[in-house]
């Protein structure tokens, strides 16, 4: 029962749209997909993923990281481009207010609060659907456009979300 409910999690993630969506991606030579989480390749929930990056012919510009302490995410999420949250079901979505906070745009489907946080063309797209040819046209266009955003004018996006207010 263990095993199938962390496969459940697993898929909720979206991971399976995001590597399908990397297969469209190929174009982009340079853009590596780091898998943070989880508890790892070893497990039969990370081999199935890695099986599919194989089977998509993509497995060689994905990194499966595995889980990291908490203290170390800004470190992940200042040194990429874009963040992609492809999930079937948030119940909040915590990681992408996290990413905005360090100025990292996002791209994500409409769940938990993703319609609330994202504002298209501000601090990322949403991918209605999750099609993974319309989320690797959101992840083109938002990676490209990283550079020219302002990582202060992302962080201003999530100041409502802060402590003081929410508190």
């Amino acid at each position: 029962y263990a095993r199938d409910l962390k496969t459940l999690v697993s898929m909720m993630k979206g991971l399976d749209r995001l590597i399908e969506a990397m297969r469209h991606l190929k174009h982009r030579r340079h853009l590596r997909l780091l898998i943070v989480g989880g508890d790892g390749i070893l497990t039969p929930e990370g081999q199935a993923v890695h099986d599919l990056a194989r089977t998509v012919g993509v497995e060689d510009s994905i990194a499966f990281i595995g889980r990291i302490e908490q203290t170390d995410l800004p470190t992940y999420y200042n040194a990429a481009d874009v963040m992609v949250m492809p999930s079937y079901y948030e119940s909040f979505g915590l990681v992408s207010l996290e990413a905005l906070a360090c100025g990292l745009p996002v791209v994500a489907t409409p769940v938990g609060v993703m319609d609330t946080v994202i504002r298209d063309g501000l601090n990322g797209q949403l991918v209605a659907n999750g099609d993974a040819t319309l989320l690797a046209k959101a992840i083109d266009r938002v990676a490209s456009r990283s550079a020219a955003r302002s990582t202060a004018a992302i962080r201003q996006t999530v100041l409502e979300f802060a402590w003081p207010h929410i508190a």
